[in-house]
Formats: C-alpha cells, structure tokens, sequence
C-alpha cells in the first residue's frame, strides 16, 4: 500500500456505550456567551497518568471521553467494589489554547456528566 493514511477513530457523544463503560460526558462552550467550541482536542488524566487524547468535541461542544479498561487483578474476588478514579480533562483549541478542569471523580462502570464547562478567555 502506497502512502498510508492513518485514520483515528473517537466515539461521538451520541454514541450508545455499553452499562459497563466508564465515560465523562459534557459540553464545551466559550465563557462570553455559552457558544458551542467544536474541533476542541480532549486529553484525559486519569489518577496523576495523562492517557493521551481522547477525543474531540461535536459541532454542538458536546462530547463524551471513554475511560481506558482497567484490568482486573488477579487477587481481586468476584465481590470487588467498582473502582473510583479520580481525573481532569484537558480541552486544547485548534489555536492551542488550553484548559484543565478541576479534579473529578468518578466510579468505574459509569457516567460522570461534567455538564457545560466554560472554556477561560472565550
């Protein structure tokens, strides 16, 4: 194959995940007048670990980050509580501004809705 061209594919937040997912859903706006950032990268910190990107937010600023799967250790019974994991997300504008949000938590297994955030100086 002559020149290859990666193709990256990232879910949509209207995207049907499965109940098992671990997932941060939200919108992205400018914080003048709440309007829509689409195209925004979003980078995922999980537990202190920068997971690389994760996504991009839709033509409406909304989107949806999947969590990586965690292994389960092989000590962990059956009976184990789902994990809680603490996370930032870091949204990066096409002009490479940036914006970290303050740590969340959220359990494994389901979603934390991070509602509209506002992106500084927009």
């Amino acid at each position: 194959i002559r020149n290859p061209v990666p193709v990256e594919l990232m879910p949509r937040p209207d995207y049907s995940f499965d109940g098992q997912s671990t997932l941060a859903r939200g919108r992205l706006v400018t914080k003048s007048d709440a309007s829509p950032l689409s195209g925004a990268n979003i980078f995922l910190i999980v537990d202190a670990v920068d997971t690389g990107r994760r996504g991009q937010t839709d033509e409406r600023g909304e989107f949806a980050v999947l969590f990586p799967t965690v292994a389960i250790a092989v000590n962990d019974p059956p009976s184990a509580k789902p994990r809680e994991f603490k996370f930032q997300l870091r949204f990066k504008l096409l002009d490479n501004r940036e914006h970290l949000t303050t740590e969340e938590t959220v359990t494994e297994g389901t979603s934390k809705s991070m509602n509209e955030i506002k992106f500084p100086g927009t």
